[in-house]
């Protein structure tokens, strides 16, 4: 045995990471607004300034 870490034992000590599963979003069976501009007004305001419409 050497006196530096393993890196491999270090990696080991870490918290998990987050997976997509344990999300709220994941969880969520419809996480977007039904697409329209009437839901998000920053969406409408977008739409109104689009040049050509």
């Amino acid at each position: 045995m050497t006196d530096s870490p393993d890196p491999r034992a270090r990696w080991r000590e870490l918290p998990e990471p987050v997976r997509l599963e344990d999300t709220v979003e994941s969880r969520d069976p419809d996480p977007l607004p039904p697409f329209g501009p009437a839901q998000d007004p920053n969406r409408q305001a977008a739409l109104r300034f689009v040049p050509g419409l």
